[in-house]
């Protein structure tokens, strides 16, 4: 969800007001995400959004909608820290990108992408979402497929999560329960993930949601997604 503002300064009543017609809608928020919003807020910018959007659903009597916030940073402890802020705030989730500031160090090295995700899991207070954003889609034909796209590097900085990376982080952290997959290649990604995480795990463990646009608009991909991101989020709030 896009955050409102005017200026540097967030926009509250129109902010309250967005959260309101979404919610009404069957969309659930996503706060402080990748849109660009997230990294450059502050901490007190982020509690004062997650604040006012559960107020916002509260006044309507949607109480039980769940709230989803970024609290990705350049560090685990930051990170771990935005995640027990967020939660202390009122989220109910929160979604953590891979750290991509050394991403030329970190692309490789998979005991440091695992106990990353891992430490950020056993010491956040809510359920942790990983986001994977390796790649998006460079500019592009409408004729061409998913597979014939340019890549460039994401808002990760180019490290991208495979599906035993994956799988492996999820398997030893109970409290990371979905991944959200902004990846175009359905044989690498989120179609070789939706199965397996379905067969090793159960869908009701691990919750694989698409993050790419031209995914989610297209009719023959909607049908074997089991959601996406940014239309409703189908996370159980209980």
């Amino acid at each position: 969800m896009i955050c409102q503002c005017r200026g540097a300064i967030i926009d509250i009543p129109t902010l309250k007001k967005h959260v309101v017609f979404l919610a009404k809608a069957g969309i659930k928020p996503l706060l402080a995400g990748t849109m660009g919003e997230g990294i450059h807020l502050s901490n007190s910018d982020r509690i004062a959004l997650i604040k006012a959007t559960r107020e916002a659903l509260d006044e309507i009597g949607f109480t039980g909608v769940p709230i989803i916030v970024g609290t990705g940073a350049g560090s685990t402890r930051e990170t771990i820290q935005l995640s027990k802020s967020a939660a202390e705030a009122g989220a109910d989730y929160v979604i953590v990108i891979t750290p991509g500031y050394f991403a030329g160090a970190l692309a490789g090295n998979r005991v440091a992408l695992k106990a990353f995700f891992t430490e950020v899991a056993e010491k956040s207070p809510i359920p942790v979402i990983i986001y994977n954003c390796g790649f998006t889609p460079g500019c592009c034909k409408s004729s061409q497929s998913a597979d014939d796209l340019t890549l460039v590097p994401g808002a990760s900085g180019g490290i991208d999560l495979d599906s035993d990376l994956i799988l492996e982080i999820a398997k030893g952290s109970p409290n990371t329960v979905g991944v959200k997959l902004t990846y175009v290649k359905l044989h690498h990604g989120p179609g070789n993930l939706w199965v397996r995480a379905e067969f090793t795990l159960g869908v009701e463990t691990l919750e694989s949601k698409q993050g790419s646009a031209r995914l989610f608009l297209s009719p023959p991909l909607c049908r074997i997604s089991p959601g996406v991101f940014p239309p409703p989020m189908l996370l159980s709030s209980s």
